[in-house]
């Protein structure tokens, strides 16, 4: 049974489809013929659809986040009318979060929620064997006139049990290039590994943990080091990027990977993400000699108070000293904002601005509060009218791109805009100095070329800047085009 996978989306960066490159690694392993198309540009939707027709698939998944469901409707629309006979399902967090809509939405025979690899493979073997799929965890099919959305089954214990993901199904070289997955800092040719699942944090706007629960499973040790050791030897890796939302909960465990790190004599530079509550000077250190560079907190605000009706668990005190040893110690350090919290004013807005003076990440981004499907903050916003639900796809849910908020709770759009704006510019120049070195150079004369190669794209680039008052907006154009012309 020959199975097409694809990933739509709306970003052109170049973010590796982990996902995907797990469920098809699951797949493969059963025996399935299995096929990844990773689409950010239009016209690879009709080579797309093309293929399809030709190649016939007995299968075919989208997974998609819920910045790309109007594209995903038209995409599997016209994917129904070249391969007609092809089983239809649906997959990814948008899914998951809103599992019976997006089976209303989208034109799709099945919809998958929840952790995906063993559901589908499950699913998958129920329709090449002609067997009832009624029984299959997370899924959500339609009975009559009725949907009906099965429960979400149990998390995977054992994550050593999955396969290492099928990278040879995608073009590597394709998403290897600077300025890399550490966010500020320049390396070639770094790549995302995960090596845990779940969170048990309560923050209102997440809804990761409607995907992999909040109880955190682990892979073992060795098992990441292997992992680790076949992408060396096979893409030439320079650096590591880890996916966990807080990579330092269990401390014994980083301090073996550490250990291991140095005694494999590894010496490749990695960062993870990770909270200001979980972190130590011992362990920091620990995790600096090991190869670490930067670690990523999710800052939120300056407010004690917004930190509670966040949910956030954690305080301003701890967000300085979490800082502080990063920077006692030598690593960078990321920082995430958000702006347009509930209940937010401008008396917290200050607190936020004076916090960054003090802790000085070593890049700061700001992204709107935006209530994604799946999360505590999306019922809240549709309970309180701070979002309209039948307006939702026109929006833009990318936190970072959007050019206003998706939804207001305390303060109208244009101010949001206005003091994303200025938190913005107030940050410029240390968020982009690190880029700004002679080991640089050749990647700088690229973005400049390339520049003059797409005139057209950078002027919108310097309008949008221009309006908005924001000189991100213009850096986020130019590295669009630079993406752009590595991709094409």
């Amino acid at each position: 049974m020959y199975i097409a996978l694809v990933n739509v989306r709306r970003s052109e960066k170049p973010v590796i489809p982990m996902g995907l490159l797990s469920l098809a690694a699951m797949l493969e392993k059963h025996g399935f013929t299995v096929t990844i198309d990773d689409l950010v540009y239009e016209e690879e939707e009709l080579k797309l659809i093309e293929r399809l027709a030709e190649t016939k698939p007995d299968i075919i998944g989208f997974s998609f986040l819920t910045t790309a469901v109007a594209r995903t409707i038209n995409l599997v629309d016209k994917a129904a009318k070249a391969v007609p006979h092809a089983i239809r399902i649906g997959g990814g967090a948008h899914c998951t979060g809103l599992p019976e809509k997006s089976l209303q939405d989208i034109n799709l025979h099945y919809v998958i929620a929840g952790e995906g690899e063993y559901p589908l493979l499950d699913l998958c073997t129920r329709l090449r064997d002609g067997k009832p799929v009624e029984s299959v965890n997370g899924l959500v099919y339609r009975s009559g006139e009725k949907i009906i959305a099965n429960p979400i089954g149990g998390f995977i214990e054992d994550l050593n049990e999955l396969p290492l993901p099928a990278w040879h199904l995608i073009n590597m070289e394709s998403y290897l290039f600077p300025p890399g997955y550490i966010k500020g800092l320049f390396y070639k040719r770094t790549v995302p590994v995960m090596t845990s699942r779940g969170c048990p944090s309560h923050c209102i706007f997440c809804s990761s943990p409607g995907i992999f629960g909040r109880r955190i499973r682990r892979r073992s040790v060795d098992n990441v080091m292997n992992e680790i050791s076949i992408l060396r030897e096979r893409f030439n890796i320079d650096g590591i990027f880890f996916l966990d939302d807080t990579f330092t909960l269990n401390t014994d465990w980083v301090l073996e990977f550490c250990r291991q790190m140095k005694a494999q004599n590894i010496n490749l530079p990695w960062s993870c993400q990770t909270r200001v509550n979980v972190v130590t000077k011992p362990l920091l250190q620990t995790m600096k000699d090991s190869g670490c560079v930067q670690v990523d907190y999710g800052i939120e605000s300056g407010s004690d108070r917004i930190l509670k009706v966040i949910k956030k668990g954690t305080t301003v005190e701890l967000i300085k000293k979490a800082f502080a040893i990063a920077h006692e110690v030598g690593l960078r350090t990321y920082g995430s904002i958000l702006i347009g919290n509930p209940t937010e004013t401008l008396e917290d807005i200050r607190m936020t601005k004076e916090l960054l003076k003090e802790i000085k990440p070593s890049l700061t981004l700001f992204n709107f509060l935006t209530p994604m499907p799946g999360s505590e903050l999306y019922d809240m916003a549709l309970a309180n009218g701070w979002m309209s639900d039948k307006y939702q796809y026109l929006f833009s849910y990318d936190t970072r791109t959007a050019d206003v908020p998706l939804m207001a709770a305390n303060m109208d759009a244009a101010t949001l805009r206005s003091i994303r704006s200025e938190l913005q510019n107030a940050v410029f120049l240390r968020n982009y100095m690190s880029y700004l070195n002679l080991r640089n150079t050749a990647f700088l004369a690229e973005l400049a070329w390339v520049s003059l190669k797409h005139p057209a794209a950078i002027c919108k680039g310097v309008v949008k800047a221009i309006r908005n008052r924001a000189f991100d907006d213009l850096a986020d154009t130019v590295y669009y085009v630079y993406c752009m012309d590595k991709r094409r």
